[in-house]
């Protein structure tokens, strides 16, 4: 499988690539590989235009890898599509040049930057039959799955916690806090109610409440770090989640993921959890700036 691969200022893209073409990586996938790339950054973000041009010389280091200069390019050289750019303002421009060419395509976090955005992407896929799947990678994290197959009774609450670095392209949730709001829909569903939002200097504290009545509780540090982790509570138990502790690195099972979904063009995550995510970071962020709680 030939795979293009859409932005190359974002770590992920680096993870993808090593994945797929390090052979002496002990998580190597082969078979498929990234045919050719585009950079394609911002040039209004630290975040895309400072990082660009290293992670291109790493990928750039792979044999068989072209670069091209622009999106066109990559995508008629390839089977399907990975969009890693860091920035998730250009996801509808994006996919609008990529969606007539029906191949399926992978958007990295975030979907879109506003729910709005999320159902122009998901009718323009709908419209040319061009499949499309996004998703945090920590969906996919070995220690979350683990202790999903292993909770023996019904799930009645989680608490999430993790880095919550902010910019002010991607506002508010959309940037990092997108990994635990990930975690919550994957564990609790899509039905949310209300989520209030408070917050310090230091992190900030959301409580979501679901249509049924169980709560989410995230707290987000404003400190950089690496420590996502979570707590899933039943009637009878209280289970730890080390987030990334689990048997192997949740981007090889996120990898694996989008690998299948390129060969079926079925995404295994439904377009309501997608939209679910979108909408969940939409209220949080208004919360966030209003102080009040939000109604879904």
């Amino acid at each position: 499988m030939k795979i293009g691969m859409i932005g190359l200022d974002s770590s992920h893209a680096v993870e993808f690539t090593r994945i797929l073409h390090d052979a002496s990586y002990d998580y190597y996938l082969g078979g498929a590989k990234i045919a050719a790339a585009t950079p394609f950054y911002s040039t209004d973000l630290p975040l895309s235009y400072t990082r660009v041009q290293g992670f291109t010389d790493k990928i750039r280091a792979y044999e068989g890898i072209q670069l091209k200069d622009n999106v066109q390019r990559v995508a008629e050289k390839c089977d399907a599509i990975l969009l890693t750019s860091v920035d998730g303002r250009n996801r509808v421009d994006v996919f609008q040049q990529l969606a007539p060419l029906k191949k399926p395509v992978f958007i990295d976090k975030p979907l879109a930057l506003s729910v709005g955005e999320a159902d122009e992407i998901f009718d323009l896929s709908e419209k040319f039959g061009t499949p499309i799947m996004s998703t945090s990678s920590l969906r996919y994290d070995a220690a979350l799955t683990t202790a999903l197959q292993n909770v023996k009774e019904d799930v009645n609450g989680l608490y999430v916690h993790g880095p919550l670095p902010l910019q002010e392209k991607m506002p508010g949730y959309f940037w990092y806090g997108i990994h635990m709001v990930e975690v919550l829909v994957t564990v609790l569903g899509t039905e949310c109610k209300q989520v209030y939002v408070d917050k310090s200097s230091e992190y900030d504290i959301a409580v979501v409440q679901m249509m049924d009545g169980r709560f989410c509780t995230i707290k987000g540090d404003r400190e950089w770090h690496q420590r996502f982790g979570a707590m899933i509570h039943t009637s009878n138990n209280t289970i730890p989640v080390e987030i990334g502790k689990g048997s192997k690195p949740y981007y090889v099972s996120l990898l694996e993921n989008i690998l299948q979904f390129f060969s079926s063009g079925i995404s295994p995550i439904h377009k309501e959890e997608m939209l679910a995510v979108i909408r969940i970071l939409e209220a949080i962020n208004k919360s966030r700036e209003y102080g009040y709680m939000v109604e879904l």
